[in-house]
């Protein structure tokens, strides 16, 4: 790559051969005094739109790098930029673009990083720092340098997590498809075993098929990394969508194996679950992962081949200029044309100091989370003998679940029975708000069916139909009652995520919980789990229990508040 003023390269003994002064590596493009420091302003003017994300943008990669499903992405942004160093050697010549829509484009883009600054929004600053590198590239080199580093810009949304509660849901499904196939493989094993939700049963233990197992770290590294390859081959875009697609159904068949593997092991008293074996067989995997890959690219290559009198090439691939093998290296503009102007750079510097300033306070001001505070004594002699034709068979016994261990949410639970039906009647105590109960359920392995709210005179409640497998099917119905004394639904989408964006916004400034945000609430629920599922003449049961059982409650629920 020439970063000369213009004129023709000087020629090359050796392919890849260049000489120390002309070096790409050593020599960024744009500059005018190689080998001393002239060169350091007017890049650090050219990247400055980039610069102006990092410390937020940092931020949310340090995060990033605490989850295991994200520890490869040093190496992710290592190969995104020799991909971008790749795509363009062989560009030509190349001319900066300033034209007034991308000047337009770069005050909304400032205006945006200045509310992400007051904001100390993480994820969207990284985002944002995506954007600001289109701007660099645009303005560097125009229409062309774009065409050949967009693509390697795309490629960074694999380090940012899917909002929206989606990477959780998306964890959820994974856990349920890799207990139902590595199930039907272990069947074919013979290996006797049983399953319920994401837990495998062992004649001697159990298995549960957690997080960190549910695959999405495979599906991440591996997706990247599948996206990566197609990129550096060149291989266009259906094979690259294709590669992609087929390698995360290449994940959920490794995860599945993985399974196996450690139930097998356990059936013969070999321990893979902890310590270096349990590393070393995802690592076996991730190799696995790769070879695959590679193997069905091949095969998409040999496809290609075949038709591709109908999809000829009409780019030289990217090992070619690894190679050195540069027919029309790339020409830069001159360093003064990189600039951005003064009013630009002071407006962007400012936007860094806010950045910097937005960034201390994520760091330095600690997030306390929310915990229930004092809860409700014993709730003995409470309930009656009987409810609507319902027996109490036992209760109040008290009980905190796994899930509900990081908010300190106890529940008090009481046993009833009619025929042969049994209901978990619970109150819960007590949740910020509104709390989807529904989910809990979802995440304890139980296949939502339905779900929908009715409201009757006696208040707000909530409906949900499940099933596990056959001969296991639930039937949920619960309310919350508020501080104030209403049984609440479900918020309004925007109104919900306003709460969260308060609640962030108390975390970063004040460094104080999300306690006072919405109303406390503590919650009534009836839960009946049947070998069938219940006909509407059962299920008019259920919730006569629920509504006498929260006409007994309701007095009791918010002595606080009296």
């Amino acid at each position: 790559m020439y970063l000369g003023d213009g004129q023709s390269p000087p020629a090359r003994n050796l392919p890849g051969a260049k000489p120390l002064s002309q070096s790409p590596a050593l020599a960024p493009p744009g500059s005018g005094a190689v080998g001393g420091v002239g060169w350091i302003a007017p890049l650090v003017k050219l990247w400055l739109p980039v610069l102006a994300c990092l410390p937020l943008a940092g931020i949310s990669m340090m995060g990033l790098l605490n989850r295991p499903d994200y520890e490869f992405f040093p190496l992710h942004l290592g190969a995104v930029a020799l991909l971008m160093y790749l795509r363009s050697q062989d560009l030509g010549e190349i001319r900066p673009n300033d034209k007034p829509l991308l000047n337009l484009l770069f005050w909304a883009w400032w205006l945006a990083v200045v509310a992400c600054s007051v904001l100390a929004l993480e994820r969207v600053s990284f985002l944002l720092g995506i954007c600001g590198l289109f701007l660099v590239t645009v303005r560097m080199g125009g229409r062309k340098l774009l065409l050949a580093w967009w693509p390697c810009a795309l490629l960074l949304l694999w380090m940012v997590p899917p909002p929206f509660g989606l990477l959780d849901w998306l964890v959820q499904r994974l856990q349920g498809l890799a207990v139902r196939a590595s199930h039907h493989l272990l069947m074919l094993m013979d290996i006797l075993h049983g399953i319920s939700g994401h837990t495998l049963y062992l004649p001697t233990q159990s298995l549960f098929v957690s997080e960190a197992c549910s695959g999405v770290r495979s599906l991440v590294t591996l997706g990247a990394f599948s996206s990566i390859w197609s990129l550096f081959m060149n291989r266009g875009w259906i094979h690259g969508i294709l590669l992609v697609t087929l390698s995360l159904g290449w994940v959920l068949v490794l995860n599945a194996m993985r399974i196996v593997v450690i139930t097998w092991a356990a059936t013969h008293n070999i321990d893979l679950l902890n310590g270096w074996p349990h590393t070393a067989i995802g690592l076996v995997m991730f190799a696995l992962g790769v070879g695959l890959i590679g193997s069905t690219d091949a095969l998409l290559s040999l496809i290609r081949s075949v038709v591709r009198t109908l999809l000829p090439e009409r780019k030289r691939n990217l090992s070619v200029l690894a190679s050195g093998e540069i027919t029309n290296p790339t020409v830069w503009p001159n360093s003064n044309d990189a600039g951005w102007g003064p009013l630009r750079v002071a407006a962007l510097f400012g936007a860094l100091a806010l950045q910097l300033v937005a960034a201390g306070m994520v760091l330095f001001h600690d997030r306390v989370p929310w915990q229930a505070g004092t809860h409700l004594p014993l709730l003995e002699g409470v309930m009656p003998e009987q409810i609507a034709g319902w027996k109490n068979e036992l209760g109040p016994k008290q009980q905190q679940s796994q899930g509900m261990l990081a908010l300190d949410v106890v529940s008090q639970q009481w046993v009833f029975t009619k025929g042969p039906i049994k209901a978990i009647l619970s109150m819960d105590d007590h949740f910020p708000g509104w709390h989807p109960l529904m989910d809990c359920y979802d995440f304890s392995g139980w296949k939502r069916l339905a779900v929908w709210a009715e409201d009757p005179p006696t208040g707000k409640r909530h409906i949900a139909v499940y099933q596990k497998s056959l001969d296991e099917n639930g039937f949920l119905v619960f309310g919350l009652l508020n501080q104030h004394g209403e049984w609440i639904g479900r918020p309004e989408f925007l109104l919900r995520y306003w709460y969260t964006f308060v609640n962030h916004m108390k975390g970063v400034w004040l460094g104080s919980d999300i306690g006072g945000t919405e109303a406390l609430t503590r919650q009534v629920q009836v839960f009946v789990e049947s070998p069938f599922p219940l006909n509407n003449a059962a299920r008019e049961d259920v919730m006569r229990l629920f509504e006498g059982a929260r006409q007994v409650l309701e007095p009791r629920l918010w002595p606080e508040g009296k």
